[in-house]
């Protein structure tokens, strides 16, 4: 069992309150947070009550946590105390359930025209996990 999760389960043995729970906000989080109608309490909760698991690594290649709880998904960085994202499964399932609507009165088809770069830049080794920006793509 990792650090993380020991210290969280003394912390839940010794009765801190929710509140209590320490997490440190940045910008994103909170217009995520403001956006979505998620209060601070409630990912507090997700980190004292939820399940963790981890989640895809962040774009520099870091551990990232997802914490669910009461219907709410919360990311946090490898020290599960700050805050990355977080949004509501309620949310989640109805953008996937509702269907497109027509444009226009009628059904219409799109198409897609991919352009990649083939510079000097796309050849750089910057994206972990790929060769090359090009390979990523």
């Amino acid at each position: 069992m990792s650090l993380d999760a020991r210290l969280l389960r003394h912390f839940a043995g010794l009765g801190l309150a929710t509140d209590a729970v320490s997490l440190v906000s940045h910008a994103h989080g909170r217009e995520r947070r403001a956006e979505r109608g998620i209060a601070r309490l409630e990912l507090q909760g997700a980190v004292k009550h939820g399940r963790k698991e981890r989640a895809h690594p962040g774009r520099d290649g870091a551990d990232r946590w997802r914490f669910k709880h009461k219907g709410v998904i919360y990311i946090t960085d490898e020290s599960c105390r700050h805050e990355i994202t977080s949004w509501r499964l309620a949310d989640d399932a109805a953008m996937r359930a509702a269907p497109p609507k027509p444009w226009g009165g009628s059904h219409f088809s799109s198409h897609t025209l991919l352009i990649v770069d083939s510079s000097g830049s796309m050849r750089r080794s910057d994206v972990p996990g790929y060769g090359s920006r090009t390979e990523a793509v």
